[in-house]
């Protein structure tokens, strides 16, 4: 599991006071396609954060995901970080945006703002279904055939969570706003996924440090 991060230009802005705002128009318009060569501002941090943390594959690399060079496009870098050495990346990396007047931005500690008043709904393959009051017996027959699969989504905008019966073995999913904070286990027992679906539906995340997971890509 990885821990991100993204650094933009301050005068970069959409016009949107808010930063979650701001980060998801930027990713969206400079990450979400072909990357484009860096601007000389967001050039020079990623090369400073580099210079700390080498954009290399050793062993030791902080990088779960490709180092700064290789997730910067024009005014925006977005890095992945193994779970373990977020903070000791995190405080460099937000120091360092700092010294070159950049916007730090952690997308984990934005604030989780609904665009339906907050509104959870379930989605089963039998159709659209009420917030169980069990949810293991609930899923027990929502999963028990090869094709069921069941998505909490608790009204924020690429935010759900999911479980589904791929031939007999229970896969849980989540995405947490952009494509990058996409992911999934396999393998699952069903009361890790009666957890992991109620707490989600509760705008909980604990399920989610139990388990190792795996990023999903637009390819997947």
């Amino acid at each position: 599991m990885s821990y991100d991060f993204a650094i933009w230009e301050s005068d970069a802005s959409t016009g949107e006071s808010d930063a979650a705002a701001t980060f998801e128009e930027l990713f969206t318009r400079y990450l979400e396609v072909d990357l484009v060569a860096p601007t000389a501002k967001m050039q020079a941090y990623s090369e400073a954060l580099a210079a700390r943390f080498p954009d290399d594959e050793s062993d030791d690399t902080p990088w779960a995901a490709g180092g700064p060079s290789s997730n910067c496009s024009g005014p925006i870098l977005y890095v992945a970080v193994s779970y373990s050495r977020a903070d000791e990346v995190g405080v460099v990396a937000e120091r360092l945006a700092q010294e070159h007047d950049l916007v730090f931005f952690d997308p984990q500690k934005a604030p989780r703002t609904p665009v339906n008043g907050g509104e959870v709904t379930i989605t089963t393959s039998q159709g659209t279904a009420a917030l169980p009051d069990r949810w293991v017996s609930f899923l027990s027959q929502e999963l028990r055939n090869f094709d069921g699969y069941v998505v909490v989504d608790s009204g924020r905008d690429h935010a759900f969570a999911q479980a589904r019966n791929d031939n007999g073995t229970l896969t849980l999913e989540y995405r947490d706003g952009s494509p990058r904070q996409h992911y999934q286990v396999q393998g699952v027992d069903l009361g890790d996924v009666a957890e992991a679906l109620s707490q989600w539906a509760e705008n909980h995340r604990h399920f989610i440090n139990k388990h190792t997971w795996e990023r999903l890509t637009l390819w997947d």
